[in-house]
């Protein structure tokens, strides 16, 4: 009787080796695997990826720089994978920046809610306008080489500010998605409170004129687990601003789930 036995190959799941500069080089490559320790540091192997992608050198790719660096006897290599340099805002972070960019230096101001994306290290610098009638103040991160990556902060005047009158605010045109979007997402936390107060009323009846996600985009989807980090594109099925929730298509199942507004066509969601 004849016997076949099926192995089945696990590839473990593993991290991207992050990157800090606009290429990758040697001593990015043999950090990630050991076997090219010994090529130069400064070796160019390309463009670094844009924060919050991935660049993947996959094994057939690998050999071909293990032949022309003359590293022998390399046999079959697991794929490699980069990303840049990342780190998640924090209210202590951004505090100081937002008190340096404010146009009264004595406004006293609480922060509501913030990009929880990760961004790449670099210089933050917020809109000369200042935050809208919402409280929200759009910004972005420069670095690498003239590049910048979207964040936002929401704010709570607390003395200095100008009062806001709701009855000035653009009417939003988009109700019928939030409304959609309202019955499938009772349950995600309330971007519009902090340590358990209410948000000012002042704010909260004021929305900016046209959202950052529309029914119908393709939006970048940010997937955070922990450490973890995966990113992929799909759709979105509702409309939202930066803070507030929608529902985007799961482009394997079709499954529609909730995801966190972050920035124009970029979303994100925490497990």
């Amino acid at each position: 009787m004849k016997i076949t036995v099926f192995i089945l190959a696990v590839v473990p799941a593993f991290a991207c080796t992050p990157v800090a500069g606009d290429h990758i080089l040697g001593k990015d490559l043999a950090a990630a695997n050991p076997i090219f320790a010994g090529i130069a540091p400064d070796l160019d192997l390309g463009f670094a990826p844009l924060a919050g992608i991935e660049r993947t050198f996959r094994g057939g790719e690998l050999a071909r720089i293990a032949r022309d660096q003359g590293i022998a006897g390399v046999g079959t290599l697991a794929r490699v994978c980069f990303v840049r340099v990342s780190e998640k805002l924090t209210p202590e972070s951004l505090q100081p920046v937002l008190k340096a960019s404010l146009a009264h230096p004595d406004t006293q101001f609480q922060i509501v809610d913030y990009s929880r994306y990760s961004v790449p290290r670099g210089k933050i610098e917020f809109a000369s306008s200042g935050p809208d009638a919402s409280g929200l103040w759009r910004g972005k991160v420069i670095y690498g080489e003239g590049r910048s990556a979207p964040l936002w902060v929401k704010l709570r005047m607390i003395s200095g500010a100008p009062s806001v009158d709701p009855s000035d605010a653009p009417a939003s045109s988009e109700t019928g998605d939030n409304a959609a979007l309202e019955a499938a997402s009772s349950k995600a936390p309330d971007s519009h409170a902090h340590d358990g107060e209410a948000q000012s009323p002042a704010f909260e009846s004021v929305r900016p004129a046209g959202p950052d996600v529309r029914r119908g985009d393709p939006v970048l989807v940010a997937v955070m687990s922990g450490s973890a980090y995966l990113s992929f594109e799909s759709k979105a099925e509702s409309s939202g601003h930066a803070g507030e929730w929608v529902l985007v298509k799961n482009p394997d199942s079709g499954r529609l789930f909730r995801a966190k507004v972050e920035a124009k066509g970029r979303v994100t969601v925490e497990k």
